[in-house]
């Protein structure tokens, strides 16, 4: 089993919200689904890559991040089970 946390929202600092203190996109929505454009080789693309550059990135905000505060927040125990064999017919 696994617990999921779901918070309404995450602050930087108590003020900024995270989505946009990041300096790529970080929302989410219903149904997302992972497509093959996040993968490159076979390997999780790095949202800290910056292509222009060819290295991580530098655009971040100035201000020291002292704390991400969540607001709104509830969680769930998933228990995750074996998917069912197939029969031989």
């Amino acid at each position: 089993e696994i617990v999921v946390i779901e918070s309404r929202e995450l602050k930087v600092n108590g003020k900024t919200p995270l989505e946009k203190w990041l300096p790529f996109g970080a929302t989410n929505g219903e149904k997302v689904k992972v497509v093959g454009s996040t993968t490159v080789n076979g390997a999780w693309k790095s949202l800290d890559w910056d292509g222009k550059s060819l290295g991580s990135r530098e655009n971040y905000p100035k201000e020291k991040v002292e704390e991400v505060k969540a607001e709104g927040f509830r969680s769930w125990t998933v228990r995750l089970q074996k998917k069912a064999e197939k029969k031989a017919s």
